[in-house]
């Protein structure tokens, strides 16, 4: 259903499950993983060039990831009503193994492999998502704090944005 399944039936179960367990709802992961590698090597050398990351969602990421404006109208109406949901929204995290050191040795890391908060997820993949939690930010006097976060190579949302146009 989050990347478009269009079964009515399965959608208004998926939307009634975010409807009532939203509170808990970012407690669900779902993980992939993905092969990173040193510079000037080849993917198919030895294992000593390569590490395995495992990327965990949450529901919410893959509702901004796939567009699925229903769960997100939802996700979003709570986030109006409870500020405390709204902050742990907007800073929530990709869950990954990556580790800061990593960063100094491996390039071409994606960048979900780099633990994006829900708004770095926005800026990348779904702008009105980012127009709605933007405006819910400011409503709760969160903006300021939204715009002051980093990912994990450093990059704040104005930066982030300039490379993911």
């Amino acid at each position: 259903v989050l990347k478009g399944n269009e079964n009515e039936a399965k959608k208004l179960k998926v939307l009634q499950y975010f409807k009532d367990n939203w509170n808990t709802i970012n407690n669900i992961k779902y993980s992939r993983q993905e092969k990173i590698f040193l510079p000037h090597t080849k993917p198919n050398k030895a294992d000593e060039t390569s590490k395995i990351v495992t990327i965990s969602f949450s529901p919410l990421h893959l509702a901004i990831i796939y567009k699925c404006a229903d769960i997100l109208a939802s996700v979003f109406k709570h986030m109006m009503e409870d500020a405390e949901f709204c902050g742990e929204v907007l800073i929530l995290p990709i869950g990954t193994n990556i580790e800061n050191d990593d960063l100094k040795v491996y390039t071409d890391i994606p960048d979900e492999v780099c633990a994006l908060s829900t708004v770095f997820l926005c800026v990348k993949y779904n702008a009105d998502a980012l127009r709605d939690i933007l405006d819910i930010a400011k409503q709760h006097k969160m903006l300021d704090d939204v715009m002051k976060a980093k990912e994990m190579r450093g990059m704040n949302l104005l930066h982030f944005s300039t490379r993911n146009k």
